[in-house]
């Protein structure tokens, strides 16, 4: 039987477990136009998170400047687990892309988006006699900290 040295494989994992990971955090309130508006007050941070009707219509988002956007999270009340909601975002080139989210907890839809965009938009399905809500949503993008001894520095 042969014998393999599997010294160099284990310092390899070592390495990958001792690497930083990119994590995501909240898109900056101050990248979004159009600040004032009901829709874009439902951003968990906002300061101001004001739970809308669930209506079936389009909530918009635009920004300032094309961002990386990791997640898009809608925070929701009163829907069925078989309802889907409609993502819709517009690429910096202008190239449109729409995908179909179905809830992934009994509040929340979670759309994965990792791309950079000038616009976003979600469309709730229609509902009867149903007090529908939008609670709150969240736009994730990365954030990778460097750490040296007390600096820290945020990659924007």
């Amino acid at each position: 039987m042969e014998k393999f040295d599997l010294s160099s494989t284990y310092e390899k994992l070592n390495q990958l477990q001792e690497t930083k990971v990119a994590t995501a955090t909240a898109l900056p309130f101050g990248l979004l136009n159009r600040r004032t508006n009901k829709t874009t007050k439902l951003l968990a941070n906002s300061g101001e998170t004001q739970p809308m009707d669930g209506a079936n219509r389009w909530f918009e988002y635009e920004f300032s400047e094309p961002v990386f956007l990791c997640e898009v999270e809608i925070t929701m009340e009163n829907y069925a687990s078989y309802d889907t909601f409609v993502i819709r975002w517009v690429s910096p080139q202008g190239g449109e892309n729409i995908q179909e989210i179905s809830r992934s907890s009994d509040t929340v839809c979670r759309a994965t988006i990792n791309q950079m965009v000038r616009s976003i938009s979600f469309k709730p399905p229609k509902k009867w006699f149903t007090n529908t809500r939008i609670n709150s949503v969240s736009l994730m993008r990365p954030q990778r900290n460097f750490e040296d001894s007390s600096v820290s520095v945020e990659v924007v």
